[in-house]
């Protein structure tokens, strides 16, 4: 999971550097179609063609098309949602595009939430 340029974890904008298994794991919860995880296998699993035209492999997803964002929403449900409720069931928090705001009632708890947040999403 990537950072933000302040260096804390930034985990709605790192749909780029989820691996790619876990998003079609994700993707398989939700769609019962076969074709739709193919498509997104496939999608994920297409290399990058560099402007001299070689191609390189990769195994993080890509950015930039119109299903990035979905992708991302559905994993972060479970890296990000399921995972902070089920940890801190006291804390609320909501996600606005690539942002999060986790309120925490002290300095003490929201230094705690971030530092167990950003290991969690190292995991991720």
């Amino acid at each position: 999971m990537r950072s933000g340029p302040d260096g804390r974890p930034d985990p709605a904008g790192s749909h780029a550097t989820v691996r790619w298994d876990l998003i079609v794991k994700v993707v398989e919860a939700h769609a019962d179609a076969v074709w739709v995880k193919l498509y997104v296998q496939r999608w994920l699993e297409a290399p990058l063609q560099l402007p001299d035209g070689t191609l390189q492999k990769r195994d993080r997803g890509p950015q930039g098309s119109a299903a990035s964002p979905v992708l991302a929403n559905l994993f972060m449900h479970y890296a990000f949602d399921m995972w902070l409720a089920r940890t801190y069931p006291g804390v609320q928090f909501e996600l606005y595009a690539d942002d999060a705001v986790v309120h925490c009632v002290t300095e003490r708890q929201a230094r705690e939430v971030l530092t167990t947040l950003g290991n969690r999403m190292e995991e991720a």
